[in-house]
């Protein structure tokens, strides 16, 4: 391996376990929305030409693994049924999360009982619950990786009630979003 790789192993391969340290079978794959595609052009673009800090790998880096892999992704304990974790990927990768439970009942194509059932079953959680941790996944990488405003983010990330995204907001991650947006990440 080069003198990158190895860096990039040393520094992430412990906290992560996807490309390009991933036991299971290769490529690593995955979609993005064109929201996220456009903000890795900006990012790449802001890059210098000869990449060689350490600093500017990181940042690229951390931009990348974030929206990969966010710090709370809703993870299921056992696995899934391939339906199940299909409409919980498109319901995140959606760029309309206002249309809540019912939007995701349908990208589930199920009846809404039995979709219930099995996100209780294998995410511990309800539909409802399910949808506010989306969205709230959603708005902390909106404020970690944009500068919209706080209301633009929330409208973004599916809340058309600003006092009750900053409710939950609050209760998720234990501070308010404008807070959240300048503290380092963890």
């Amino acid at each position: 391996s080069n003198p990158a790789e190895r860096m990039l192993r040393q520094r992430y391969a412990k906290e992560l376990s996807f490309w390009p340290w991933r036991d299971g079978p290769m490529p690593y794959r995955t979609k993005l929305s064109a929201s996220q595609v456009a903000y890795l052009n900006e990012q790449v673009a802001m890059l210098p030409g000869d990449v060689e800090r350490k600093l500017d790998v990181d940042w690229l880096m951390g931009s990348l693994i974030r929206m990969l892999h966010p710090p709370a992704a809703v993870r299921a304990e056992k696995p899934t049924p391939a339906w199940l974790s299909d409409a919980v990927d498109a319901f995140a990768e959606s760029e309309d999360l206002s249309v809540g439970v019912q939007g995701f009942v349908e990208l589930a194509g199920r009846c809404r009982e039995h979709v219930n059932r099995m996100v209780r079953e294998h995410y511990h959680m309800t539909m409802t619950d399910l949808v506010l941790h989306i969205r709230l996944d959603r708005a902390a990488r909106l404020l970690r990786q944009t500068n919209r405003e706080i209301i633009d983010v929330a409208h973004d990330s599916g809340f058309a009630n600003l006092s009750y995204f900053y409710r939950t907001f609050g209760r998720r991650y234990g501070t308010t979003p404008r807070k959240y947006r300048v503290q380092p990440a963890r």
